[in-house]
């Protein structure tokens, strides 16, 4: 009877170290593929295990040098841990531009084999009946803008437009008799009112047509210079917590080499740009009608909140910043290279679009394969 009791005292102790060993082995499991950032974000409601009341569907008109790979990275992130459909082109980070985006640019290894899509968020000239058919139904418009001087110097510096038309910025704030030249548009798709470019405008339409347009059509449009309330807002538009909308500041240049722009020089890029100009005014306004409404108290509850996410992120992730980003842009060396959500929060755009690309074409193969089957043995 005595040895019974002890081979039976043997059997549970050893159960119960293997049940904490797989315990562990678990936890290890998981912090390798899913969001881990601090005891606010362990939280969440996992990423696979998916919110019946969050929207999925996502067009964002990716317009340049709007802070938007970091609106691109939370989208990716978002999409890929849940196995969602990207529009993508065949290399690179481009469908469309100068272009519109026509569905035929979406190359044969990438359509899926329902034809419609989740997440758009890669650099496109805008299209609205195409986009449309190709997103799934209910999809939420969304975009980003920024004060249109800033845009430009950021645009004219980092792309080297002084290359194209033979003249630095300051030549062409000293006198207007240079901005004939500034009509050209470096490699067909960059140069002034970019983000009316982006969007699609062209120089025969009414200006006030075509913002009424765009305001019909996007659920939201972000403001740049209010990243925090712009991602809180989407958050809110996609039924989100906030815990997914956390970031890293991507593709940002050095501070030593942002130009901090004097009132006149401001005002003469305005001028310059006065498309972008009464398209950034309209919906800074509409934008700060949209933060009213969603309530004072709650906002900057929610902007602290987010703040703190974004400050744990970075302490988990980041052990340094580095200049190896494109272009000489901010790059993070990470601190914690096992978990997922440090990998990607911090992972640059190309290489992250070449995972995504590279993980959908197996994906959609292996489901076309078998469509095939299926149909042959109808």
């Amino acid at each position: 009877m005595r040895n019974g009791t002890v081979i039976i005292c043997f059997i549970t102790v050893c159960f119960i170290l293997l049940w904490t060993t797989i315990i562990q082995f678990s936890n290890q499991r998981d912090s390798l593929k899913l969001p881990a950032i601090s005891k606010s974000l362990s939280a969440i409601v996992r990423y696979n295990e998916l919110n019946k009341n969050e929207e999925t569907c996502v067009m964002f008109l990716k317009a340049h040098k709007c802070a938007s790979t970091t609106v691109q990275n939370i989208l990716m992130r978002f999409g890929y841990s849940r196995g969602l459909d990207f529009v993508l082109p065949l290399t690179g980070n481009y469908i469309g531009n100068p272009e519109l985006f026509d569905p035929s640019l979406i190359p044969a290894e990438l359509t899926s084999p329902s034809r419609r899509y989740d997440i758009f968020a890669h650099h496109t000239r805008y299209n609205y009946t195409a986009m449309k058919s190709v997103m799934k139904d209910n999809c939420k418009f969304v975009t980003i803008l920024r004060d249109p001087a800033t845009l430009y110097e950021s645009l004219f510096n980092f792309y080297h437009i002084e290359n194209l038309v033979n003249l630095t910025l300051k030549d062409i704030m000293k006198s207007q008799k240079y901005w004939p030249k500034l009509n050209v548009r470096m490699l067909k798709r960059i140069g002034l009112n970019q983000m009316s470019w982006d969007l699609g405008y062209n120089n025969n339409e009414n200006i006030d047509k075509f913002i009424a347009k765009i305001d019909k059509q996007f659920h939201l449009v972000m403001i740049s210079e209010y990243m925090e309330a712009s991602l809180i807002l989407l958050a809110d538009l996609m039924n989100w917590p906030l815990e997914y909308v956390v970031s890293l500041k991507l593709n940002s240049r050095q501070m030593d080499k942002t130009k901090q722009l004097t009132e006149d020089e401001h005002d003469k890029l305005i001028e310059l740009n006065l498309i972008d100009a009464e398209l950034y005014d309209y919906f800074l306004e509409k934008f700060r009608q949209k933060l009213i409404k969603y309530g004072r108290k709650r906002l900057f509850k929610n902007v602290n909140k987010l703040l703190k996410l974004n400050k744990d992120l970075q302490s988990l992730c980041v052990d340094k910043l580095n200049n190896k980003g494109y272009a000489k842009t901010t790059s993070f060396d990470l601190r914690n290279s096992l978990n997922w959500t440090c990998i990607y929060s911090t992972k640059s755009e190309l290489p992250f679009t070449d995972e995504i690309r590279n993980d959908q074409k197996e994906r959609f193969k292996t489901m076309k394969k078998l469509e095939m089957l299926l149909i042959d043995i109808e």
